[in-house]
């Protein structure tokens, strides 16, 4: 294999099919588990009604669900708030928080640093509500930075390792230093009122 390696210790379906047949879906990962091809499976970008069709089929339990999560792509923290739609994420992944928190589905979160738009990278080009998102979650992510003595980075995952569900970021970046600083997450504790701002901050608007 070119991973250089037996077998995975997880396997995600990379996206939701349209044209899905989960009996299909059932027995190919029965067939990787059964064979130690595959230890665990996953999925991504999966809805709460898309992992309840697959579960109705498989025999082996969904262990994570990975999903674009950040502070500027929030919107599957909504669907719990009633009358609170996001109006910059509707993102149609209400409820998926609650669902794996049932069913104890872990959930990735792909893209935690916001692609690196509140950490540095430029943002120009990018329409003017955005850009109004991202100079304001900046200005206090930098406030927040200076009072818990961390990085930009470790300020925006700590934002996310705060929330009860225990969400992992999955971080892509190459960049040594990078990681380093988002390592500097686990230092920082974030008050509730402090989540709360950011999250504000970070959908457009106030809450309820």
């Amino acid at each position: 294999m070119r991973l250089k390696t037996e077998y995975l210790d997880m396997l995600l379906l990379h996206r939701p099919d349209p044209l899905v047949q989960p009996e299909e879906v059932a027995e190919a990962f029965e067939n990787l588990n059964q064979n130690g091809k595959v230890r665990e499976f996953g999925v991504s970008n999966h809805t709460p009604a898309q992992m309840e069709l697959l579960l109705k089929f498989l025999t082996v339990p969904i262990r994570s669900n990975q999903i674009e999560f950040h502070l500027l792509h929030s919107g599957m923290l909504d669907g719990g708030i009633a009358g609170s739609p996001n109006p910059v994420d509707p993102s149609g992944l209400e409820g998926t928080i609650e669902f794996c928190r049932i069913h104890q589905i872990q959930i990735q979160a792909w893209s935690p640093i916001s692609k690196g738009f509140l950490s540095g990278r430029s943002y120009q080009g990018k329409d003017g509500k955005l850009k109004e998102r991202i100079l304001k979650c900046k200005a206090k992510i930098d406030e927040f930075s200076k009072k818990h003595q961390a990085p930009a980075e470790a300020i925006v995952v700590s934002w996310i390792l705060h929330h009860p569900a225990r969400i992992l970021p999955v971080l892509g970046s190459k960049n040594p230093d990078r990681i380093r600083k988002c390592a500097r997450s686990l230092e920082v504790k974030l008050s509730r009122e402090e989540w709360f701002e950011l999250y504000c901050l970070g959908r457009g608007s106030n809450l309820p």
